[in-house]
């Protein structure tokens, strides 16, 4: 025998009918309806208020929003928008809060941001590709010890004040790190240091690899002291 499907207005409505014949207390009529008793009481009332269409769901969106942008502020920065186009919600919001001293809350430049999103008034810009030169390929391989790379991250002072500077060696493929030495200088080739890394893990298979070399400045800065590091071959 197939499930009954019943919608919440039948429901209710034969809520309303069985009430009427008495034939229940609400505790029980509430019981068999799966419902509280608040519930039921709450149904009763919105039928005396309105009648089966007060049966019907409402709305759960709030009534009132405090903090809501008042309609005559979205118009003058909508207006300002389309007399000076290419100015963003900051530089609008500085160009009309002297001109207008009777205004006292304005909105924060994100969300003149959205407003002008939900209008139209933004244009979305097109992603830009990263550039890069039509020499370089990107390494690409097929497993590990395909390609190592050797890469100098950044530089620190030691205890003594001497500075020095990681070394790493690790694998293209899986990201596996190999090594990792600290040198007194980038301006020396690490072929040294990748002489003194051991064969390759366990696991890893073996192929006839080859190993580049590259300098990068530590995460977070905006350059590096020394510029140049060495090839291995």
């Amino acid at each position: 025998m197939p499930w009954l499907e019943t919608a919440p207005m039948t429901q209710r409505r034969d809520f309303l009918a069985d009430h009427r014949r008495q034939v229940f207390t609400m505790t029980e009529l509430c019981a068999r309806y799966g419902v509280s008793r608040k519930t039921g009481y709450k149904w009763l009332a919105r039928y005396e208020a309105g009648g089966l269409p007060g049966l019907a769901d409402r709305s759960r969106a709030p009534q009132h929003c405090p903090h809501r942008l008042a309609g005559s502020v979205a118009r003058l920065l909508c207006q300002a928008r389309r007399a000076h186009p290419s100015w963003g919600p900051r530089k609008l919001l500085q160009y009309l809060l002297p001109r207008h001293p009777e205004i006292d809350v304005w909105p924060a430049a994100s969300t003149v941001g959205d407003l002008f999103a939900r209008r139209g008034l933004i244009s979305k810009r097109r992603r830009r590709r990263s550039h890069r030169h039509p020499g370089v390929v990107p390494p690409q391989t097929s497993g590990p010890n395909d390609l190592w790379t050797a890469d100098f991250k950044g530089e620190f002072r030691t205890g003594d004040g001497i500075y020095c500077y990681p070394f790493t060696l690790a694998d293209q493929h899986t990201r596996y790190l190999l090594a990792c030495k600290g040198m007194a200088s980038t301006k020396a080739s690490p072929c040294g240091a990748c002489s003194s890394v051991p064969s390759a893990p366990t696991g890893f298979h073996e192929r006839s690899g080859r190993t580049t070399a590259c300098r990068s400045p530590p995460a977070g800065s905006t350059g590096s002291r020394s510029s140049t590091s060495g090839g291995c071959g």
